[in-house]
């Protein structure tokens, strides 16, 4: 069965059964369907100037998108959340 992925709809109240579905193509696929790649293909990848502000744009907009948050915990922030609560001793702990 290729193309088909399978998914449990409900028949009807209190029943369920398994029933096939196709996966729907992306939005790129169908405009590049609709109209053609010859003309995709002359907007992105043809036109450098356009191509590099795609990049700059993209570049721009996973700045905010992508953060490191373990970097972000060794350069020590929410340290406090680690720190102990009170300091004991053996035998105040133990009393």
């Amino acid at each position: 069965m290729t193309g088909l992925s399978w998914s449990l709809r409900a028949a009807s109240p209190g029943r369920s059964r398994v029933l096939p579905t196709r996966p729907r193509p992306s939005r790129e696929a169908r405009r590049v369907h609709r109209v053609g790649l010859d003309r995709v293909r002359a907007e992105i990848v043809d036109d450098t100037d356009k191509r590099r502000s795609y990049r700059d744009r993209f570049v721009y907009s996973q700045t905010f998108a992508q953060i490191d948050p373990w970097s972000e915990r060794v350069q020590g922030k929410e340290a406090h959340e680690f720190q102990a609560m009170a300091e004991l001793s053996y035998p105040a702990a133990a009393e």
